[in-house]
Parts: C-alpha cells; structure tokens; sequence
C-alpha cells in the first residue's frame, strides 16, 4: 500500500512502527473500538493505550517537531508536509499531502522511515479494522 494512501488507524499504526512501539489496532475482545491504534508502555505497569499522533497535536506535534517536518496549506485547503531525505535541495526532500496538517506530516514521517510503499498484508489488516469501527 502506498504511505500516501494511509489514514486513520492504519496510519496511526505505521507511525508507531515508525517510533518503535509494540502496538495493535483495539483488541475487539476488550478495547473500545474508539480508542483506535493501542501501544504498549514500558515496564514496570505494561498496559496498551491509545496512540492517534493523525488527529492529537500532543502525541504528532514532537514527531513534526523532532523530525523538522515543514508543513503548509495549498491553495484549495489542501495540507502538504514535507521534509528533507537526503539534502537541502527541494528535489532531495519528501514531501506527502493530507486532508489535514497531522496526516500529511504523518504521511511524510512514515515514507521517510519506510520508503513509498508499506506491506499490504498489515496495511489491509489495520486498514480493514478502521474501516469496520467506522460502521459501527
């Protein structure tokens, strides 16, 4: 699946991956469905909690921050994120949109530390769990 394409929790997934955490889309048997994509915390009280860095300044905003991800609004309220790969010419940066300022930086995080494209196994795995809450 393209990181381009990536929403919600599937996207919220991959930037968790991206940042190292063990983590799950809510475990049907137990999570509300609401809480979205889960991370496990650290020892000595492991426990899963929500993780959604595409809709909460709070958990997105220090990876925009950390990775000094620039982001900007085209005309049309189209968001546009960007960051450099390899360089400080423009050709050398990555640039991802987004229906919002955290998606597309999150979008550009996540084609930074995976590249294009992420398996299509998990992508559909965590992209048909968001699909099927958003029914409910």
């Amino acid at each position: 699946m393209k990181t381009v394409d990536l929403t919600g929790d599937c996207l919220d997934y991959w930037v968790a991956k991206a940042e190292g955490y063990k983590c799950q889309v809510g475990d049907p048997t137990w999570a509300r469905p609401e809480q979205g994509c889960l991370v496990q915390t650290l020892a000595p009280n492991p426990c899963l909690v929500g993780y959604r860095p595409t809709t909460e300044w709070r958990i997105g905003g220090p990876i925009v921050e950390n990775q000094a991800i620039s982001i900007s609004c085209e005309p049309g309220n189209a968001w546009t994120a960007q960051m450099p790969e390899s360089g400080i010419e423009p050709s050398e940066w990555i640039t991802a949109p987004g229906a919002t300022p955290l998606e597309a930086a999150m979008r550009c995080y996540v084609t930074f530390i995976f590249g294009n494209e992420v398996p299509d196994v998990e992508a559909k795995r965590w992209s048909g769990a968001s699909n099927k809450r958003a029914k409910t």
